[in-house]
């Protein structure tokens, strides 16, 4: 079963529960001044945005163009933040859709918050950080901050860490493995807490590997401040110290520069994108065309 609905039907049955369609308008649609591309405007093509009630920022990478003219097939690719609330409509709507769900977070985070058993589903613990490692990054700069001593954006470090943590470049190397031993019609989930920064950096490798341009990777690393504002505003307006409610926030949130800081530092240590991904991943020309020829129509 395919794991995108058709945005023309107002709804969509599966097992024996009803999920509300996400119109497209309210997600695809709403970027101002967007040119659609003949044959993919947002009322004819399925929306990105899943109707999984219990989970936030559950979005399908089908539909992207790539520069040789192919796009990514629906149904393949999924990523989300954490999916502890899911519901029971929820949970059957995965299971006929998805066939690995990939949790990037900490052990200490899945035992605090752990995703309850789908049907059918793997769920394999792919952790980007040490045990405790985002609580501590947290913690630090939170500290930094009341001191007058942080000097950056404590994201900048954790970007650069995806690229250089020998830990993070195996998890990256499985979950892509993972996305390659997927079968045809079903997809892989991956995860962490809020889908932005360790679920970011895995979109953004695939979405390089898959040879979509670089202004369609910044904007889909960027919308998930559109899924997320709510919760944000929700969580740092209960902070009453000023200090730990902005340096909360930029953990939050996703900025242009957090991406750029990763970037910068597969250049510095690779050369390129392309070398971090040859080196690092070993993303060759063989391994990214049969993650092409899997993904790409």
């Amino acid at each position: 079963m395919p794991l995108v609905h058709q945005s023309r039907l107002p709804w969509r049955r599966h097992r024996n529960t009803v999920a509300k369609v996400v119109a497209p308008a309210a997600t695809l649609g709403r970027r101002p001044r967007r040119r659609w591309p003949r044959g993919t405007h947002p009322m004819t093509t399925p929306s990105r945005t899943l109707p999984i009630r219990g989970a936030r920022n559950v979005r399908d990478l089908g539909g992207y163009a790539t520069q040789d003219g192919r796009r990514i097939k629906f149904g393949r690719l999924v990523r989300a933040a954490e999916l502890t609330d899911v519901t029971p409509a929820d949970r059957a709507y995965l299971a006929d859709r998805v066939h690995v769900i990939a949790d990037l977070r900490t052990s200490h985070e899945r035992a605090e918050r752990p995703t309850p058993p789908i049907e059918g589903v793997r769920n394999v613990h792919l952790p980007v950080f040490e045990q405790g490692g985002h609580d501590n990054n947290i913690t630090k700069a939170v500290r930094a901050a009341a001191q007058g001593t942080l000097d950056e954006p404590p994201m900048l470090e954790v970007n650069r860490e995806f690229v250089t943590s020998e830990l993070a470049t195996r998890t990256y190397v499985e979950l892509i493995d993972h996305v390659l031993g997927a079968p045809e019609d079903k997809a892989v989930l991956w995860h962490c807490t809020a889908g932005k920064d360790r679920t970011g950096m895995a979109a953004v490798i695939l979405l390089v590997a898959l040879g979509v341009d670089e202004h369609t990777i910044y904007e889909d690393y960027l919308e998930t401040n559109e899924h997320l504002a709510e919760h944000v505003e929700r969580i740092v307006g209960e902070i009453a110290d000023p200090t730990e409610a902005a340096v909360m926030r930029s953990f939050w949130v996703a900025k242009r520069s957090y991406l750029d800081a990763a970037f910068d530092e597969m250049r510095a240590r690779f050369g390129s994108v392309d070398g971090y991904l040859r080196t690092a991943l070993g993303l060759d020309d063989a391994k990214r065309e049969a993650l092409r020829a899997a993904l790409l129509h």
